[in-house]
Parts: C-alpha cells; sequence; structure tokens
C-alpha cells in the first residue's frame, strides 16, 4: 500500500495587507501625486491681471486675499501669486519648474504636499472661503 499523500498546505490569504496599504494611502493623503516635488506645502497661484476684471467679486477675492498666503506660512510653506502678464525674474528654482507645468485656465491653482500629502492643479476656486479649504485639504 504506498504511503498516504499529505494534504497541501492551505495557502495564506493576504488580501487583508493590500485593503489594509490602500486605506493607509487614502487617509495620507488628499488625491493625486504632489505636482510640485520638494518636499512641504506649495501653494502656487497663476493669474493674467489684464483679465482679472473679467472674473466674478468673489473670485476676484479669492485671488487677491491674504488668507491663503497667511494660513500656508503658518503651516511653514510657501505660496507665489504670478502674474502672467509681467515677466518673472529672480524666481526661486522650485517656481520656475512648477511655472513649466501644464495649465488648462487662468486663474490657475497649483496645491503641492510632498511627499505624503499629494496635491491638485486645478482652476481657482470661486470664493475665498473654497480656495482656503483647498489648500487646508493638503495641508494638515
Amino acid at each position: 500500500m504506498p504511503a498516504p499523500t499529505p494534504a497541501p498546505a492551505p495557502q495564506q490569504d493576504y488580501s487583508w495587507l493590500l485593503i489594509l496599504v490602500i486605506a493607509y494611502l487614502l487617509l495620507q493623503g488628499g488625491g493625486g501625486a504632489a505636482p510640485i516635488p520638494d518636499p512641504g506645502l506649495h501653494v502656487m497661484l497663476v493669474y493674467d491681471a489684464t483679465k482679472s476684471r473679467d472674473l466674478d467679486p468673489k473670485q476676484l477675492s479669492a485671488l487677491s486675499s491674504n488668507r491663503v498666503p497667511d494660513y500656508v506660512v503658518t503651516k511653514q510653506g510657501k505660496f507665489a501669486r504670478f502674474d502672467i502678464s509681467v515677466e518673472q525674474k529672480n524666481m526661486d528654482a522650485v517656481w520656475v519648474e512648477a511655472m513649466k507645468r501644464k495649465r488648462d485656465s487662468l486663474p490657475w491653482v497649483v496645491v503641492s504636499n510632498a511627499p505624503r500629502r499629494g496635491g491638485v492643479e486645478q482652476p481657482l476656486p470661486k470664493t475665498d472661503d473654497e480656495f482656503l479649504s483647498l489648500v487646508k485639504k493638503y495641508a494638515e
């Protein structure tokens, strides 16, 4: 009589580990990869002053308000506001690279917090409150 064949070892189920990793990543960041690879919070606002009179008053307020820059500074971040109708000279290298990124419209905002929080590139929100909320999403 042949020796009995041992039962195959049970396969380990590691699907729980995959779920745990995905949950961790979702909780760590607000969105996609950070558009600005430099570590820390960076917020860049790009606009065309020659067309700012065409903006809704609330969006114009979001463009010119100091609430977001002040908030970014409290988070030890960097904020820049660039008018494309003015030649930019002596810009920090981080902004030179960020200005090369594609923009679909103006005013345009880039919020980035590498490496942990990710970031977003999108049209400037319609109000100052919405702009501040967007930045907070990636800052905290």
